[in-house]
């Protein structure tokens, strides 16, 4: 089983264009114990990327995260849904005005089946509080 740092560790390693990122982040004294907000930094570097149309390592970054999630102990698989999973959902829609939208939609087709079953799940939360979602609500 692959823990939590382990987890973190191996998704933090995927994409060259994330090390800025991360070196901004222990700068200004972040700290790699810190699962939540290492992740946290991950999924915001995502978003931008998502913004910028840039995709470039997506296929790596999704195929591990897939990997990991289905070895994942039950503390590992909380900091990848809730840490980076819900945090890529705040930061495209429930965090901005919907002129401000991120379509979340273009993820798709980098989730594996496990990540889509968590996606998924999110997104029935939020319907299930009331809330909307702009983009698709199922996973067929």
């Amino acid at each position: 089983m692959i823990s939590e740092q382990d987890a973190v560790r191996r998704l933090i390693t995927i994409c060259p264009g994330f090390q800025d990122s991360l070196a901004f982040y222990t700068e200004t004294y972040g700290r790699f114990d810190e699962s939540y907000n290492v992740i946290g930094e991950l999924a915001k570097w995502v978003v931008e990327q998502m913004k910028a149309h840039d995709f470039a390592c997506f296929t790596e970054l999704f195929t591990e995260f897939e990997g990991v999630l289905a070895n994942a102990t039950e503390d590992a698989r909380q900091v990848l849904v809730i840490g980076f999973l819900e945090d890529v959902h705040n930061l495209t829609v429930r965090f901005h005005r919907p002129a401000e939208h991120i379509d979340p939609d273009v993820l798709l087709p980098y989730l594996g089946p496990k990540s889509r079953s968590e996606w998924f799940s999110l997104v029935r939360r939020y319907l299930d509080w009331g809330e909307t979602w702009p983009g698709r609500t199922d996973n067929e």
